[in-house]
């Protein structure tokens, strides 16, 4: 939540806002606890759990019109007639009721004369912008809301320590995850940590679960399974309505002769911790979106909550999705269970639909001798996950009836013979498990191995159809065998690619298998530099990240980890860029004793390395700051797939594999690749992935990601001190800017000077722009490359959900620009409820 709140924080500065924070929640809205925010106030914030500014949970203001009456005069006496709220339903609701009654609150204080006319007339209506923040995913129109990935860290760091425990001892544990009427944690769990059972609300367990799982125990004890684990939600319950409790589950099965069971209650320790990299970059991202919309708003606007739909941000109406949000908890207590069920988002119920495939006892069919093998696998450098994609893929393929081989080190081990038939047992426990069991080979492709090679092997085990999983090396292969099928009719099967890459270069999906986890270790690395830079003071850090011609981890990690410069191979390094920086660094230093972070891309630059960049750096300082490298290298493939890698992967392998069966029994000599494109999982030709591969470069010629370069650099310096802001700096080193029509001039790449009216020269402030007497200011200017983040996620049209007609990203009227702003605007910042976060917005009257 802390990244949300520097989000919003920051960006209102640059879009031209003061910022005041709300501290307690809605309790600190009803007793005035709010006061200004500067720049400098949220540094830090993105690796901080929790909320700084602290919740409660304001009964009267739940209740009670006249304490509701209370905090609109708080906020309209600073001219705030805005709200962005972040947080879940019941937060959500209570603005919106706000916004409802704001009307004839103001009219009242009006006629009580605790406002005057004019304040009245500026100020008739309350704005309302949501964005959803839970733990337990539950909010409807978003496919993720802010903290669900984090808590599935917490969740998953659990279950790795667990799964050795019970192992080592052969138990069954039972662990119980939150969630009241939403499954999204217990199911997700289960799905990463590959557990027997699980019970959620919204697809309750039949009324003889008891004597079911009692017979499943015994039958996995017999077939030689060592441990169990059980995942149980905290809103599980049966099919006639009977909770389904962790003590209810223990009791059962120690009812069992020789069983072992332990139960453990996770509880709150899901909601702390270090945020996630997917977390501080949704946030982030988010916030922006979020203070964009609240500065479109027109009066009558409807009150709407931006969120995560089909790739995109969109804006949906705000009570809407209170009302399906509430509505699953509606449905499961009259046991209309299909209905909560349907409520839930795609992945969710794609999800669910593969969690009962992979968790049975074992294949629902035996094998057909007479069906061909399915051919499983990897290619170029591992990833983390691969592990996961190949226990669903192998799962997937004996549960409809194909026996599975498996080839250890590419396709060297399809020449040499070197592969196995896989057995649902021998890939128990794959899931948690980095790197990559069968192996991989960076050098093994079929050209040089030997095409007749690899088409004799896959005649001599009789292959029906190929699954690769791997990088770029993947897709080389598979248009190797496309080309060569005229010489070698062995090799026109079926070929499908997974793509596992922690570069994310690959094509025909948004995100490969191992770029989270390495997002990941990126933060964390940024996040111990920064620790380290805070202790010594002054201190600048070059940190190389993998992603060779790709500068995906760079952009995306830049967000999650904080960066001030940001190198990609995308944009390149040249003298007259990496000039600026150094200026901006000395500037910034000059002002400040902080610590600064520079991500470089391995590739980012022939001429321009690290050790070059960090030496020049250094020398061209002048004393103001040190420098230090860190050269991330292969750490970034080998750590432990995180959550969000281990479902990517999972459900890529058993949907790849459902792809590749049909073309089998369509017999279609297709080949291509399985993805995720705008959060759709779905397969892609060979000939629709070639026209959109650089193959020369080995990425792809059009990333979506390519907006979110600028986004960690602009709210990580003040505005003041990044290369557009910097003919303001060369001209000011004093008093703030007290309005927006103080700047006549402001070039958005930073060449033309700034005439500023009005100037006191005040060589002693320490934290420019803001002032001594910490009264809001105006930031300098707006960004253009802050406010092209949106169209990151804007591929193509919105797909409604359940029927709603989804808002468009942004309203008919455009973002105001700098002479349309009001002369002086004023944002505050709070958090309301259990997790959730208020922003607000207004005019000073």
């Amino acid at each position: 939540m802390n990244a949300a709140v520097r989000a919003v924080v920051r960006a209102g500065i640059i879009l031209g806002a003061s910022v005041y924070s709300v501290y307690g929640g809605y309790s600190g809205l009803v007793s005035d606890n709010i006061r200004v925010t500067p720049w400098d106030e949220v540094s830090g914030y993105l690796q901080l759990g929790g909320t700084m500014l602290g919740t409660s949970r304001c009964i009267p203001f739940q209740k009670q019109a006249e304490v509701r009456k209370e905090a609109v005069f708080n906020l309209v006496k600073r001219g705030i007639d805005r709200l962005i709220v972040i947080g879940g339903d019941g937060s959500l609701q209570g603005a919106n009721v706000l916004s409802v009654e704001w009307p004839s609150h103001i009219e009242s204080l009006k006629e009580e004369g605790r406002i005057s006319a004019a304040t009245a007339e500026a100020h008739k209506y309350l704005s309302i912008v949501g964005v959803p923040g839970s733990i337990d995913n539950d909010m409807w129109g978003t496919e993720l809301t802010i903290g669900a990935d984090t808590a599935l860290h917490r969740v998953a760091e659990a279950l790795n320590a667990i799964s050795t425990t019970a192992s080592s001892h052969q138990r069954i544990f039972i662990i119980e995850i939150m969630g009241r009427n939403c499954g999204y944690l217990a199911l997700m769990s289960a799905l990463i940590s590959g557990s027997d059972f699980v019970f959620i609300p919204e697809q309750p367990a039949s009324a003889d679960w008891k004597e079911k799982m009692v017979a499943s125990v015994e039958s996995r004890r017999a077939s030689g399974s060592v441990f169990c684990m059980i995942i149980v939600a905290e809103g599980a319950i049966d099919e006639n309505g009977t909770p389904v409790t962790v003590q209810m589950v223990q009791e059962t099965l120690n009812k069992v002769p020789g069983t072992d069971s332990r139960v453990t209650i996770l509880g709150h320790v899901q909601r702390g911790g270090i945020p996630s990299a997917a977390d501080r970059t949704l946030s982030t991202i988010l916030g922006l979106v979020a203070v964009k919309k609240v500065l479109a708003a027109l009066p009558g606007d409807p009150s709407i909550t931006v969120g995560i739909s089909n790739g995109q941000v969109i804006g949906r109406d705000l009570m809407t999705c209170v009302e399906n949000s509430k509505a699953v908890g509606k449905y499961i207590k009259e046991k209309e269970y299909t209905k909560a069920f349907a409520l839930r988002d795609h992945v969710f119920q794609e999800s669910y639909q593969v969690y009962n495939i992979l968790s049975k006892e074992g294949p629902s069919i035996t094998p057909d001798p007479s069906k061909p093998f399915i051919g499983i696998c990897h290619i170029g450098s591992p990833a983390p996950g691969m592990n996961a994609a190949v226990r669903a893929a192998v799962r997937t393929s004996l549960d409809r009836g194909y026996p599975v081989i498996g080839f250890y080190n590419g396709f060297t081990g399809i020449v040499e013979g070197d592969g196995c038939e896989m057995t649902w047992a021998s890939v128990a426990n794959w899931t948690p498990s980095g790197g990559a069991i069968l192996g991989t080979n960076r050098r093994a492709l079929p050209s040089k191995v030997g095409l007749a090679e690899v088409a004799r092997g896959i005649e001599e085990y009789k292959i029906g159809a190929l699954v690769v999983i791997g990088g770029w090396d993947a897709y080389t292969a598979i248009m190797e065998l496309r080309e060569a099928e005229d010489l070698f009719p062995s090799l026109k099967i079926p070929v499908i690619g997974i793509p596992a890459a922690i570069g994310n270069n690959c094509p025909g999906t948004d995100y490969s298998i191992g770029c989270d986890t390495a997002l990941n270790t990126i933060v964390r690395a940024s996040d111990g530099l920064k620790k380290s830079g805070t202790s010594s003071r002054r201190r600048v850090f070059v940190m190389e990240v993998q992603g060779a011609n790709c500068g995906f981890l760079t952009a995306v990690g830049g967000i999650g980890g904080g960066a001030q410069i940001c190198y990609t191979p995308e944009i390149g390094i040249n003298l007259q860029r990496f000039g600026q920086d150094v200026e901006i660094l000395k500037n910034r230093f000059m002002h400040c004793k902080s610590t600064s972070l520079i991500l470089n891309s391995e590739n980012s630059s022939q001429t321009y390395t690290t050790p070059l960049l960090k030496d020049i750096l250094q020398r061209e300082s002048e004393g103001l700051f040190d420098v230090r490298m860190l050269i991330l290298g292969h750490v970034q493939q080998g750590d432990v797939p995180s959550p969000m890698d281990r479902i990517r992967a999972t459900l890529m392998g058993s949907r790849a594999v459902d792809v590749i069966i049909q073309k089998i029994e369509d017999g279609q000599n297709w080949k291509g690749g399985y993805g995720v494109v705008n959060s759709i999982y779905k397969e892609t030709s060979l000939e629709d992935m070639i026209p959109t591969m650089d193959l020369q470069k080995r990425t792809i010629k059009e990333p979506w990601w390519s907006a979110m370069v600028a986004v960690g650099p602009q709210l990580q310096a003040p505005p003041e001190a990044t290369p557009r802001y910097r003919p303001l700096h060369d001209t000011l080193h004093s008093s703030p800017i007290r309005h927006l029509s103080d700047i006549s001039a402001l070039r958005v790449l930073g060449k033309e000077k700034a005439i500023v009216k009005g100037q006191t020269p005040n060589h002693e402030r320490k934290n420019f722009p803001y002032s001594e007497s910490k009264k809001p200011i105006a930031a300098p200017a707006i960004s253009t490359e802050l406010l092209e983040v949106e169209a990151t996620f804007e591929k193509k049209p919105s797909v409604p959900v359940s029927g709603e007609n989804p808002l468009p990203l942004v309203s008919a009227q455009p973002l105001p620009q700098k002479n349309q702003l009001p002369s002086w605007a004023i944002l505050g910042l709070g958090i309301f409820g259990g997790i959730s976060i208020g922003f607000y917005l207004g005019r000073k009257a």
